[in-house]
């Protein structure tokens, strides 16, 4: 859909047919109307699995031991685990509570974690093994109160925290169960920003955030999920993460739960629990298309892929189709702030857009000088309107009000355009965009040629401060296995395909890995300290 006169593009504006005041009445009602015995995730190490009935069962008597700890409506609950089958067991037993699900990175080392901490204490706090003692040290180092429960740990001899399992165990089972109740913009979810640029911020999402995914995760224009077997590597403290994990407990799908991105382990899951459905980032499409690790597997059970966190460019969906053409690729655009999906692309678009805009939401895209709307294949920020948008940064009100206009749009950072059918382009983030005599070069359009070359793992580029120009594009380059190339030869290529003010004029320097977040969004300021 084009935009109107004023500017402003919509995606469709009409009638959820799901609606909830609370996350965790939702999730509830959706178990206790499945069959028992349907799988909900299964775990391809551990083997384990859940039932929609174990997890109700299991949900609900956690939920009430943190009752008996104390924990009541609007208190803060962190989760620190990585991906795992106890995740959904803690997940929704704080929801029943009415408390607030606060997301937290399983790999957060006690310095990260005493900032979140500070951003929002949490009444108790749910981890595994692997982050207990950083949890306990930051604990100690705040002096903070919280109760600390072992998600996957079953014996405890240490009076520093409970174990989940027990408690669980030492439940009676409940009959007359009732869903804390809360109002749909009270907040349901505290996740981290992803701190590409700095410390992250903490965004709350509210109940009625998450209405639009629910209805688009049935929805045939959108995600359409039925009976899928979904691979779920990325991690479920992310929002893209989360909603594929939660997707199990909304629609019939089953999800592969697996706790980091292991090649072997990955690709063997695909093959044995014939996964049909794909949610990725970028590196991971690179890593399917240029591992010689995959010609070893059975991958045909996958007939859609949908790539997010990043865009993909145009050359390296070509690679992909042309090697996989029984796979359907699909680029979707969301973030955290946005609670999770914004727009993605439809069935048989083959450009490197991110689709249109889905139901409920509108967008504009502006003038970064002027702010005032753009019309269509002109570049400028995006800005969006949606019941989805977060409600705001935690205890932070001055970047609350900095990021949203007077007509009540949050102004996403991104940089792109929509075309002439209102299909959207991201190009890049305004924070990241180097800026070469005064023109712009975005790092993602050299990335997209550099990642071309078949003896390229992994890049990428910044821009590097210079006397003259402001500053210069410099690339890190990843060179695959058993390959070579040279300097020459990648700032030739770029040479020939970008006008002059994109040349690597800062060159190329080798390593053998580029910094990236969990969810693939490369770190530049970890680039940068490297110039």
């Amino acid at each position: 859909m084009a935009a109107n006169e004023d500017g402003i593009l919509c995606g469709p504006q009409e009638e959820f047919k799901i609606w909830f005041d609370s996350l965790g009445k939702h999730f509830y009602a959706c178990l206790k109307d499945k069959d028992p015995n349907d799988i909900i995730a299964i775990d391809p190490v551990s083997k384990e699995s859940i039932t929609a009935g174990d997890l109700l069962d299991k949900s609900v008597r956690l939920s009430c031991a943190l009752r008996r700890l104390s924990v009541q409506k609007d208190d803060i609950v962190a989760i620190i685990s990585e991906n795992c089958i106890g995740y959904y067991v803690a997940l929704l037993a704080s929801f029943y509570c009415g408390a607030i699900n606060f997301l937290i990175n399983a790999a957060y080392v006690p310095r990260e974690l005493k900032h979140a901490f500070t951003i929002a204490q949490p009444k108790i706090i749910l981890c595994t093994s692997s982050s207990l003692p950083n949890v306990l040290k930051a604990k100690e180092e705040l002096m903070i109160e919280s109760t600390i429960i072992s998600i996957n740990e079953f014996v405890n001899n240490d009076l520093e925290y409970l174990c989940m399992n027990s408690l669980i165990q030492n439940e009676a089972r409940v009959d007359d169960f009732k869903v804390e109740t809360v109002d749909s913009k009270d907040i349901a979810v505290l996740c981290l920003s992803s701190g590409t640029t700095g410390l992250s911020k903490c965004v709350e999402l509210s109940h009625r955030n998450f209405i639009p995914f629910a209805n688009a995760l049935r929805d045939e224009r959108y995600l359409n999920l039925k009976d899928d077997v979904i691979l779920s590597v990325l991690p479920f403290f992310h929002i893209y993460g989360l909603l594929i994990c939660t997707s199990a407990i909304m629609t019939s799908v089953k999800v592969v739960v697996i706790s980091s991105f292991k090649p072997d382990i990955f690709l063997d899951s695909i093959q044995n629990l014939k996964g049909t459905q794909l949610f990725l980032v970028p590196p991971l499409l690179q890593f399917l298309l240029k591992s010689p690790l995959v010609n070893k597997y059975d991958i045909s059970s996958v007939k859609s892929i949908v790539v997010g966190a990043a865009p993909i460019g145009n050359d390296l969906y070509k690679e992909f189709q042309n090697r996989f053409k029984d796979i359907t690729v699909r680029q979707v655009y969301g973030s955290t702030e946005c609670g999770g999906l914004v727009s993605i692309q439809n069935y048989t678009d083959h450009t490197e857009n991110v689709g249109s805009l889905i139901f409920g939401f509108k967008g504009k895209i502006v003038d970064l000088s002027t702010q005032k709307p753009v019309s269509s294949l002109q570049i400028g920020e995006l800005c969006l309107k949606s019941m989805s948008i977060m409600v705001g940064y935690h205890n932070n009100d001055i970047e609350t009000r900095n990021s949203f206009d007077d007509d009540g749009f949050y102004h996403t950072g991104d940089i792109g355009y929509y075309d002439e059918e209102g299909k959207l382009f991201i190009i890049d983030r305004i924070k990241e965009i180097i800026k070469y005599k005064g023109f712009q070069v975005p790092p993602s359009e050299l990335e997209d040629i550099i990642m071309s070359h078949p003896a390229v793992q992994d890049c990428g580029v910044i821009g590097m401060p210079h006397d003259r120009a402001g500053e210069v594009p410099v690339a890190f380059v990843v060179v695959q296995d058993g390959m070579k190339v040279t300097e020459e030869e990648l700032v030739q290529l770029v040479a020939e395909n970008v006008s002059t003010h994109k040349h690597l004029y800062g060159g190329v320097r080798f390593m053998e890995k580029i910094p990236r977040t969990v969810t693939g969004k490369i770190l530049r300021r970890e680039l940068k300290t490297l110039i």
